[in-house]
């Protein structure tokens, strides 16, 4: 597992880090949209 997330943790980490704040986005917008 190591070596895996050496080779492959920095992408990883990026596309994990994009969904999270894509998700953190998305539920922005639908309590701007429900208040809207």
């Amino acid at each position: 597992m190591g070596e895996i997330i050496e080779e492959y943790g920095g992408s990883l980490g990026i596309l994990i880090m994009g969904c999270g704040i894509l998700k953190i986005f998305q539920q922005a917008l639908c309590i701007l949209g429900r208040m809207a």
